[in-house]
């Protein structure tokens, strides 16, 4: 595994954007989250918390993916879902499942926790618990 700066990150992110759609590469991120998430852990639950922008929708995506291979999933956002916009929400919308608000939702012991809640682009202080 390479872990990457976020320096490094903006500048692959900004090259590569040029070429395709962010969209593709959020799709890709994500798909290949939900294989490495699966080559760790074989559990078949998942909890995915999703925050407020992209990192949001990459779990939107690894959501996704998982459903499709089969396994139980839920998604609690940390916002209302109608925040969402650009590739977020474009990802928000393919999926099959209702996506629950309420964070103060029990968390199930046999659920493996994913959290997609801030990516590096986070540029603020956390005012609240999420």
């Amino acid at each position: 595994m390479r872990v990457i700066s976020v320096k490094t990150m903006k500048k692959i992110e900004s090259n590569n954007f040029k070429n395709k759609n962010s969209f593709f590469f959020m799709k890709k991120a994500g798909q290949g989250c939900a294989k490495e998430i699966l080559k760790i852990n074989k559990s078949k639950n998942f909890l995915i918390y999703c925050g407020p922008g992209n990192n949001g929708g990459d779990g939107f995506i690894i959501g996704h993916e998982l459903i499709n291979k089969g396994y139980q999933v839920r998604i609690i956002s940390t916002i209302h879902i109608s925040q969402y916009s650009g590739d977020a929400l474009k990802a928000l919308k393919q999926l099959n499942i209702k996506v629950d608000e309420n964070t103060n939702s029990k968390i199930n012991k046999n659920e493996l926790i994913v959290d997609c809640i801030f990516g590096f682009g986070l540029n603020r202080n956390i005012k609240k618990k999420v």
